[in-house]
């Protein structure tokens, strides 16, 4: 790659043999363009459809040779394909798919080689790259765009006759609208369609598929997750410790301690603050007060008037959208994990808990 005039060289090594094509590398490259660029050159051939969905996601002249008209279907198989980092929610999504889903996982190197170490038990296939690399660590390409998360994916997605897609994507910040149809253009023009499959749950109900389902890794997943240091390892910690006491478990962090000092203000996280007010109105304010310089008295007293019962239930809106071939062993796995669908006096609570959260997130 040359940019800004300087050279970088980007790499992705196989950890077996994938085929993959000179459209599907222009495609992976395109989240690492994001929309940081006013002009983008290949020297390689793309797919014309293709080189137009670039085109529309970088918003930049996009010059590549002309290829020969996609082929879509050719090798096209109906299957899945799980971005899979072997954190809490994309564990959970594993989970609630079935088993001939495909794992695929970047083994990012550097401070992610955490990751690596624990998600190569599930035997993902795995392709290092060093894109969170260049130039360094700190200035990646990959800020350009998140999108660079399913990379793996689609450098995979001829060779695996790939239609979906799925991110270990929860409810967090969506939480505060209605549930909408989420389309990535980009991938549509390979032919992977995006499916929500934790877009309806929440990181608790995440968290207590994680309890029940894999427990024994529970520990391990945390510390790959993040350094020991960082504030989502406790906060991750804190969600473990009450979850397991409310399914009736062992904590099976056995070194958990309800301290931390490096404090954020309540209105740091729309995410972490909803989870909060699950933990006050549970009774545990003092496992996620740590985690605040203080956690206003207003907001102490709204949750204590709730249930926040829904936390650990789904909003089955988001699965309108979800093919009927991945959409019923879902509910199925739901059922089975006591996950249920929002009753009419969880809607009445969500309604209550949107508006008041408008107080510190707009």
């Amino acid at each position: 790659m040359n940019y800004h005039s300087e050279e970088h060289e980007i790499w992705y090594e196989f950890d077996r043999e994938i085929e993959t094509t000179p459209t599907l590398v222009a495609v992976a490259l395109a989240p690492l363009c994001g929309r940081a660029f006013e002009s983008v050159s290949f020297d390689f051939e793309i797919e014309p459809d293709v080189l137009h969905s670039i085109k529309t996601f970088t918003q930049a002249e996009v010059v590549a040779p002309k290829g020969q008209p996609s082929l879509q279907q050719e090798n096209r198989q109906n299957s899945t394909i799980l971005s899979f980092s072997g954190g809490f929610d994309s564990v959970a999504a594993k989970a609630l798919m079935t088993k001939d889903t495909h794992l695929v996982s970047l083994d990012l190197g550097g401070w992610f080689k955490r990751e690596a170490a624990y998600f190569e038990r599930y035997s993902p296939i795995t392709i290092k790259t060093n894109i969170r690399q260049v130039p360094d660590q700190r200035t990646a390409l990959t800020k350009n765009n998140w999108l660079f998360m399913a990379t793996g994916a689609i450098l995979c997605a001829k060779h695996l006759g790939a239609s979906y897609h799925v991110f270990g994507s929860i409810l967090g910040e969506r939480f505060s609208f209605p549930a909408s149809k989420r389309r990535i253009p980009l991938l549509e023009s390979i032919g992977l369609i995006d499916v929500p499959v934790t877009a309806g749950i929440t990181e608790l109900g995440t968290t207590k598929i994680m309890l029940q389902t894999h427990y024994d890794e529970v520990a391990d997943s945390l510390i790959s997750l993040a350094n020991k240091g960082d504030r989502k390892q406790y906060y991750k910690q804190a969600m473990v410790a009450l979850l397991a006491d409310e399914l009736g478990l062992d904590n099976p962090v056995t070194d958990f301690s309800a301290k931390w000092d490096r404090k954020i203000p309540f209105n740091r996280s729309y995410t972490t603050a909803l989870s909060s007010l699950y933990f006050i109105a549970h009774g545990r304010l003092d496992l996620i007060e740590p985690l605040y310089d203080e956690i206003p008295t207003s907001v102490i007293e709204f949750a204590r008037s709730l249930t926040m019962g829904f936390m650990n239930k789904v909003n089955t809106d988001f699965y309108e959208w979800t093919p009927k071939l991945i959409r019923t062993p879902l509910f199925e796995k739901l059922s089975e994990l006591e996950l249920l669908p929002y009753t009419e006096s969880d809607w009445a609570e969500i309604h209550e808990v949107r508006e008041f959260l408008k107080n510190w997130f707009s």
